[in-house]
């Protein structure tokens, strides 16, 4: 909703606060009136994409108010109104209202209706919607879907898993993550992001993502990656293969875990160049029976050229369907390398061969 204007008309101040705040939040520009006799004048000078309007207004009420913007305006209005009575709705909806909340509501609820209204007044045409396989993240009407079917939670809930999905491989700090999604709702242990975290767990189910680091220097990195996860209290099981297969002993190319149908593998490596060990990995890991790889993380991308000119990274993306990701790449390492004027050669060094050898070359 960036950018949209919205005009507030109510007599409670602190209802006019909290309402400007969330949709400040949104990106809004808000106006707000506290008066129904001065409602129309605010109308006029803020000239609002969609209006909220409480009912019970000093020097006119809100029909007063709904009645003369309808008289000029078909800009979209939501009636506020501490009345349940189907007959105020009925009449609300008559004069020509979009939308009709009950008082005490929910801000989260008030803004997701506001997105419906404009949307259906044309006014929104952005989606807040993220897809994942089974999957659907909804911030226009606060929804998550799993396999088609209804997964019911909070505002919050929903809020966090809709920042973390619309952000894949990004990694966030605690503290981070209650300034992006909590915000100035926020007080209390931040630990509210763990238990948040869980719930949400939870309810959608974990399919179980197993680390597979290529012989030789992936396995080190499964190793470690493993044990740091752990202590963080996730226990995530790692294999890796042989260059040659045994027809001893426990026999075949894997050692360790042995993925089993419907789970994931992440691949860990050291660094890519032009893809050829990760579709070298695919290949062998194409002998495991309905197990999916779901991501690759490398240590260091080196921003080179694919079979084409596309980057090896892209290139491998679009050839296996799987993100990839880097934890740096060359270029973070000439920054740190230029650091030091003693490293002039070195960095000339590498400048000179990503100009031969570069995507961008």
């Amino acid at each position: 909703m960036d950018k949209k204007s919205i005009l507030v008309i109510d007599d409670d101040r602190n209802i006019l606060a909290i309402i400007e705040m969330y949709l400040k939040k949104e990106g809004c520009t808000v106006t707000t009136c506290e008066r129904g006799d001065t409602a129309l004048e605010a109308f006029h000078k803020a000239k609002p994409d969609l209006v909220v309007l409480d009912v019970m207004l000093p020097g006119m009420d809100g029909w007063g108010v709904l009645g003369k913007i309808r008289e000029e305006s078909d800009v979209p209005v939501i009636m506020l109104t501490a009345k349940s009575d189907t007959m105020d709705r009925i009449q609300g909806l008559d004069l020509g209202a979009d939308d009709y909340m009950v008082k005490p509501f929910e801000a989260k609820e008030l803004i997701a209706r506001i997105k419906a209204v404009m949307r259906r007044s044309g006014g929104q045409s952005e989606e807040k919607k993220v897809s994942f396989d089974n999957l659907v993240i909804s911030l226009d009407n606060y929804s998550v879907l799993l396999d088609g079917k209804p997964v019911e939670m909070p505002p919050k809930e929903i809020e966090l898993l809709y920042f973390l999905a619309s952000r894949p491989g990004k990694v966030f700090t605690r503290e981070q993550l209650l300034e992006q999604v909590w915000g100035f709702d926020f007080f209390g242990d931040s630990r509210t992001v763990d238990v948040h975290v869980k719930r949400i767990r939870e309810k959608l189910g974990e399919r179980k993502a197993v680390l597979y680091g290529p012989a030789y220097k992936g396995i080190s990195i499964a190793v470690s990656a493993a044990v740091a996860l752990s202590r963080d209290g996730l226990d995530v099981p790692f294999f890796f293969n042989r260059k040659e297969a045994k027809d001893h002993g426990e026999g075949g190319v894997f050692v360790g875990y042995v993925p089993k149908a419907g789970e994931d593998v992440v691949i860990v490596e050291d660094v890519i160049t032009a893809g050829t060990a990760i579709r070298e990995s695919m290949a062998i890991l194409s002998r495991l029976e309905g197990v999916k790889v779901a991501a690759t993380f490398i240590m260091v991308d080196r921003k080179e050229r694919g079979k084409g000119e596309k980057l090896a990274m892209e290139e491998v993306e679009e050839e296996f369907g799987f993100p990839v990701y880097s934890v740096v790449d060359v270029y973070d390492i000439i920054a740190y390398l230029e650091e030091n004027p003693a490293n002039a050669e070195n960095v000339a060094r590498i400048r000179n061969y990503l100009a031969v050898n570069g995507a961008n070359a």
